[in-house]
């Protein structure tokens, strides 16, 4: 809560109940975490649980996607010290997280129509061609940037109008 209130860039996630999602998900990403360093000390039902509180993470919301890449990196560089062998020995525990990932986005795409945001699929006005969504990406990202370094004009809705074209460039609005 003091981190909040010292910066308040995400504070919907705890003062909302709509996102209770995202503080689910980031519950259960830090309980595979944990459990995932116990794992790495031999403990294979540590392994176990891990992987269930990433497959809840992902349910709770689809950030958690980052979790096999982010555990990469945890292995390689604080608990093996930089070298390769530690995430070498232990490639069978990192291939069931991204095999868990994997089914995950085979679901999402085959059951759900399609991966990420799905509120964008309705067909109307608010249809964004993937290239266009893809193409906004580093616009928004800039926004959020800033909004984290000078925390002004915080709402609930951070929305970005969609442009007519590709040339109709929205930097920081």
């Amino acid at each position: 809560a003091a981190l909040f209130s010292l910066h308040p860039i995400n504070t919907t996630v705890v003062c909302y109940v709509f996102s209770r999602s995202g503080a689910l998900a980031a519950f259960f990403s830090l309980c595979c975490v944990l459990l995932f360093i116990a794992a790495c000390e031999g403990r294979r039902m540590r392994a176990a649980a891990a992987l269930l509180c990433f497959v809840l993470a992902l349910f709770s919301k689809q950030d958690a996607l980052t979790l096999p890449a982010l555990l990469l990196i945890l292995d390689f560089v604080v608990l093996s010290d930089c070298r390769i062998e530690g995430p070498a020995r232990r490639k069978a525990l990192h291939g069931c997280f991204w095999l868990v990932l994997g089914g995950w986005l085979a679901w999402r795409y085959f059951y759900l129509g399609g991966l990420g945001d799905r509120e964008f699929a309705g067909g109307g006005a608010d249809d964004w061609s993937p290239l266009l969504y893809l193409s906004m990406e580093p616009f928004v990202l800039a926004r959020y940037l800033g909004l984290l370094l000078v925390p002004k004009g915080l709402s609930l809705a951070h929305v970005l109008a969609k442009p007519e074209t590709l040339l109709q460039w929205r930097f920081i609005a």
